[in-house]
């Protein structure tokens, strides 16, 4: 069973100094999961502050799709927040491919909170494989 809380929701601009209070790239950690079309501009503050793992097209992909499978299986539980809330009511599969990624259609929902949900599910699985214990925001 895995549990996903939704620990940060503002603008990307902040994140860099968010993280840089509660990462220690020193430690075991697995380091940062995310999207770098979302995340451009905070990429390089990001590259200087943390272990930054940019994610691929078909990380992407693959990240959804381990994640409405967990979610289905019933072996993901989700603390509340709104955002998280609306952006699972409201997701749509967009075509990524031959698989799929989240998006919204027709709505204001932010797909942001679901789409780090999904990313950090997948990347602690991957870090899990090669450092056990490790961790992921």
């Amino acid at each position: 069973m895995w549990r996903v809380d939704l620990v940060f929701y503002q603008p990307a601009v902040a994140l860099p100094a968010w993280l840089a209070g509660r990462y220690d790239a020193e430690d075991e950690s697995a380091g940062v999961f995310c999207d770098p079309m979302p995340c451009a501009p905070v990429l390089d503050d990001l590259r200087r502050g943390v272990s930054l793992h940019t994610l691929e097209a078909v990380d992407v992909a693959a990240a959804s799709a381990q994640f409405k499978t967990a979610v289905k299986g019933r072996k993901v539980v989700a603390g509340e927040h709104p955002a998280l809330e609306q952006a699972v009511t409201y997701a749509l599969q967009r075509p990524l491919a031959t698989a799929f990624g989240y998006e919204r259609r027709k709505v204001a929902a932010d797909m942001s909170p679901l789409n780090a949900a999904a990313f950090a599910l997948w990347g602690l699985r991957q870090s899990a494989e090669s450092e056990p214990g490790a961790w992921v925001i």
